[in-house]
């Protein structure tokens, strides 16, 4: 992913992982990984997500391509059905 960098994609998934899917803030990380024998500062861990992120903006952007080339028409896009509030009633 870098070079010269000592994290793993694993690692760096984990960063990314603990702090949007559990909500551990990178103080919390840091002594997780503090208790495990391995420091790390805060700042190391946010500059790992960022490089998770940078490296994830690419995989995006080329799904966010192909879904804009891609051509829409009725029957791939099915039935589309209209909610009326009050009556609970489909049109």
């Amino acid at each position: 992913m870098q070079d010269r960098c000592i994290a793993t994609p694993g690692l760096i998934a984990e960063i990314i992982d603990n702090r949007f899917v559990c909500h551990l803030p990178y103080y919390r990380q840091a002594e997780i990984f503090a208790r495990e024998g391995v420091r790390f500062d805060r700042k190391t861990l946010c500059d790992w997500a960022a490089l998770g992120a940078h490296w994830l903006a690419i995989i995006y952007r080329e799904i966010q391509r192909e879904h804009w080339l891609t051509e829409l028409s009725p029957k791939n896009l099915g039935r589309v059905y209209q909610l009326v509030l009050g009556d609970a009633k489909r049109r």
